[in-house]
């Protein structure tokens, strides 16, 4: 079943990009939850500031989303999901 569910994989083109897209955001995503309690504590002021940032990052995926679903999108998925990602690490750059 696993080799099955494996050649499965390794011929659907989409299902590879979704994989690679989710292993590389996943990838940018994962220091964050490690970096972003350590930068409150060092940088920001301690964990009212850490409660702050999870607030702002709260607040911009219900914003972001609220936007998507009322908003007749022109662009493709594929489009919006890449240039989210790279919005995504631009925003967090900072935090390197």
């Amino acid at each position: 079943d696993l080799k099955t569910g494996y050649v499965y994989m390794g011929t659907n083109r989409m299902l590879l990009v979704l994989i690679f897209i989710t292993l590389f955001f996943n990838m940018a995503y994962g220091p964050i939850e490690v970096a972003l309690p350590l930068f409150a504590n060092q940088s920001a002021g301690g964990s009212a500031s850490l409660g702050l940032l999870w607030s702002a990052f709260a607040t911009g995926s219900l914003s972001g989303t609220l936007a998507f679903s009322l908003i007749n999108w022109k662009f493709s998925l594929g489009s919006t999901l890449s240039g989210i990602i790279v919005l995504w690490g631009i925003s967090t750059l900072p935090l390197a």
